[in-house]
């Protein structure tokens, strides 16, 4: 069995013990919808959670220094970030509250102000990422698929790419549990562990001007669905026509849904963030190669720990930007 696999039926294991009650039943029956969150984080309190504030990682800078998210902007500050309010309870379950930040564009696509997330954590792990969660859970209390990925449990069916797009909606929505807006809980700032947030910065030497116009072009060639094209300051934002365009164009689509690709001038850096689905990995593991091609000298760093992984993704992409994070490259 490799290590994927063990780690699939770990997953799938992990998902049986909760259906059937042997673990994450601090998250069963707990209703967050609508609470304010410093209301959301006392009932936590109360049920036995320790709470963690984390900042949101952002893009680095073109030579991999960290930046954390305040909102569009980015800050060097970890103090002055966006913060992730992650509670985890002794019995795997676990929280994440976003008063005033998205963590991913995924989720902001899908979230108009704050709100909540509940999961089950795998035995035995260490960090709040993503990849340490068996599943998410709506609040409703149904287990769910934690990522877009087929190797987390969501059907895609490559001849219904439209339908399989809009499941894809749906299984991203129903975990996300609207709050009410309000102050953040007062708690203490953790840099150490990794949330759900973060993509990745390729950084350019000097002026990336030319280097930005061939890229969108081959944005436009790559992307399957028309881009929408979104401006602040220097930050420019590329994604695909995305659920609203595609239930009314209704392409023949090959891939679904491209991610989000941004260039932002000022700092000669572009910004990638893979939504997960297994269709988005696969056109961004297929742009990678046109960055590179058209600026050699680039360089690709993981936002949330500022690695520079630049020769794992001109050789692996694909590993390089699935759901689960950079893996190790395949045994030659």
């Amino acid at each position: 069995m490799t290590p994927a696999e063990m780690k699939a039926f770990a997953e799938r294991k992990r998902v049986d013990d909760f259906e059937r009650g042997a673990c994450g039943g601090s998250v069963r029956e707990l209703r967050l919808a609508h609470a304010r969150p410093r209301e959301a984080h006392d009932l936590l309190v109360r049920r036995g959670f320790r709470g963690h504030r984390l900042p949101i990682p952002g893009a680095t800078t073109r030579s991999g220094d960290a930046r954390w998210r305040a909102d569009l902007l980015l800050t060097p500050t970890p103090e002055k970030a966006a913060c992730e309010y992650v509670y985890v309870h002794m019995d795997g379950g676990v929280v994440r509250l976003y008063p005033t930040c998205a963590p991913t564009m995924a989720y902001a696509e899908v979230t108009r102000g704050p709100f909540a997330r509940k999961s089950v954590l795998l035995p035995g792990v260490t960090m709040l990422r993503m990849q340490d969660e068996a599943c998410v859970v709506t609040d409703e209390d149904a287990a769910v698929p934690k990522a877009l990925r087929p190797s987390a449990g969501l059907k895609f069916d490559p001849s219904q790419p439209l339908e399989s797009h809009r499941l894809a909606e749906v299984v991203l929505s129903s975990h996300v549990i609207p709050l009410s807006p309000g102050p953040a809980p007062d708690m203490p700032l953790e840099v150490g562990l990794l949330g759900l947030g973060g993509g990745f910065t390729v950084g350019f030497e000097g002026d990336a001007s030319d280097a930005f116009t061939r890229l969108r072009e081959v944005l436009e060639r790559v992307a399957p669905l028309p881009l929408i094209r979104a401006r602040d300051a220097d930050l420019e934002v590329f994604m695909p026509g995305a659920l609203r365009v595609a239930r009314e164009v209704r392409p023949k689509l090959k891939w679904p849904a491209l991610g989000a690709v941004g260039f932002r001038a000022g700092a000669s850096v572009v910004t990638l963030e893979p939504m997960g689905y297994e269709a988005s990995v696969a056109q961004l593991a297929a742009f990678v190669p046109e960055i590179f091609r058209v600026a050699p000298d680039a360089r690709l760093f993981e936002d949330v720990t500022g690695r520079d992984l630049t020769a794992l993704a001109k050789r692996f992409p694909h590993a390089l930007l699935g759901h689960e994070g950079p893996e190790p490259p395949p045994m030659s």
